[in-house]
């Protein structure tokens, strides 16, 4: 893909498109607009959906290069049964000439490619002459993977990752900036709705569906939680979306129950059931049923008396 930026090159207003007001996100900001500012490789690494991608095109559109090309290339694009992939790489290059090289999820790339990448990071074997040219294009790439399991999974040579590794910029899973999804949800799925024409009535993030929504671990990460949104948005009826139609939002959560009720209270509840089932279990031997619980007899003694509860 070759493209040259374009429209409003405002920081503030760029900067805004990475949606969130978490620690980890903002830090996250910071290091892309100053990494923006340099003209150095950059490995940006995360998991698959946290937006690797986005940020890779931030870094873009704020360098000095922005009025140059951007070119991106994925994995997919390297069938390694094709005969041509090392005339495509090259023509990648040329075409990234002065400006910006994308290599997205760099370990997933045939081996004859990573060769060649390190090779134009050296300016070696025909690539010299962007080099001394003056136009070999910067290098952002990502990676799935941090050091130890790249190397552990012999995914990427050491050599290459730390040649591409000049700066490096981590973006954090989704789990890790929770306090961000709000802000998302409300990006998402007013961004649905008007991509397919419903009325916004009835998109609140209502309590049931927050509590939900933060409550899940989202290994998909940003890219999940849209496509949820996406689901909601276009399953709503009479222009109110229901949660329920998401899989994770268990209707019959076992613990629901105790939500409104005090801490101690809740515990008192656990503890009498479970110390009953296991006096049930053993026929009311009070040392198996301790060993069972992994506590020890005298405060199983002690429990009994606090909650009177028979043992017969």
């Amino acid at each position: 893909m070759q493209e040259v930026a374009s429209g409003d090159f405002s920081v503030r207003k760029i900067m805004n498109e990475v949606v969130g007001m978490s620690p980890a996100i903002v830090r996250v900001k910071r290091a892309a607009r100053k990494i923006a500012k340099s003209d150095e490789d950059c490995l940006i690494i995360g998991e698959p959906g946290v937006g690797k991608a986005q940020i890779a095109k931030i870094i873009y559109r704020l360098s000095r290069r922005r009025n140059k090309p951007f070119v991106a290339l994925h994995p997919g694009e390297f069938n390694e049964k094709d005969s041509d992939l090392s005339q495509r790489f090259y023509r990648a290059v040329e075409a990234a000439a002065g400006g910006t090289l994308v290599i997205f999820e760099v370990e997933d790339f045939p081996e004859q490619q990573k060769f060649q990448l390190l090779e134009l990071i050296q300016g070696i074997n025909g690539f010299q002459k962007y080099w001394d040219g003056g136009s070999r294009p910067r290098i952002i790439s990502t990676s799935k993977l941090k050091p130890e399991p790249a190397f552990e999974q012999n995914a990427i040579s050491t050599k290459l990752y730390y040649k591409l590794n000049r700066v490096m910029l981590e973006v954090p899973s989704l789990r890790s900036r929770k306090q961000d999804i709000p802000y998302l949800y409300r990006k998402f799925v007013r961004k649905s709705a008007r991509v397919h024409g419903i009325s916004l009535e009835g998109y609140a993030l209502s309590e049931e569906l927050y509590e939900g929504l933060m409550l899940y671990n989202w290994p998909g990460n940003i890219e999940e939680l849209k496509n949820c949104i996406r689901t909601l948005v276009v399953t709503a009826e009479d222009g109110r979306v229901n949660p329920a139609i998401l899989p994770f939002l268990d209707r019959d959560d076992p613990l629901k129950m105790f939500v409104e009720k005090p801490l101690p209270d809740a515990v008192q509840i656990v503890e009498n059931y479970l110390i009953k089932k296991a006096l049930g279990r053993f026929e009311g031997n009070q040392t198996k049923a301790a060993q069972h619980l992994q506590i020890s007899e005298a405060s199983l003694r002690y429990k009994l008396k606090k909650y009177e509860i028979a043992n017969k």
